[in-house]
């Protein structure tokens, strides 16, 4: 069964990896090596489309000036190491904007004897990204408040 290539987390490591390569962070492998190598990792075409086509949009069509968030230590604490790493990625690399970034970190402080987990932001985000995917909530589940949808 092909579920939608936002219905897993991946797909915010395919929009990094993008995201990098054409930003010139990453830029080793042609685009085409690119795909053939994530296909031959299991990533199916669709996957990769979808990413790539988020990451072309956002390039293509920027939703906001260009700023650059500066986070507090309260801020990170919230996240563990490599969360905290992924947020600041994409926000700098446009992929995630000021407003997604407010929403995140709202989230993350609704939790504050936790650190928010890789896993955790990565689906937060995929979500994000999924735009008007009519198969993703609008909102996100918060543990120990059964009733409420954020």
């Amino acid at each position: 069964m092909d579920f939608s290539p936002i219905a897993d987390t991946s797909i915010v490591d395919l929009v990094l990896l993008f995201a990098e390569q054409m930003s010139g962070e990453n830029s080793s492998d042609a685009p085409d090596n690119v795909f053939k190598r994530l296909e031959d990792e299991g990533f199916s075409k669709r996957q990769l489309d979808y990413a790539y086509s988020l990451v072309m949009k956002q390039m293509m069509y920027p939703a906001q000036k260009r700023t650059v968030r500066i986070f507090s230590e309260g801020e990170l604490g919230n996240f563990s190491p490599e969360a905290a790493s992924i947020l600041i990625r994409l926000n700098r690399l446009g992929i995630i904007g000021d407003e997604q970034i407010e929403v995140i970190l709202m989230r993350a402080a609704l939790t504050p004897n936790e650190k928010l987990s890789e896993d955790e932001l990565k689906m937060i985000i995929a979500m994000m990204l999924g735009g008007n995917n009519p198969d993703l909530p609008d909102g996100f589940f918060v543990p120990e408040d059964e009733n409420k949808i954020h």
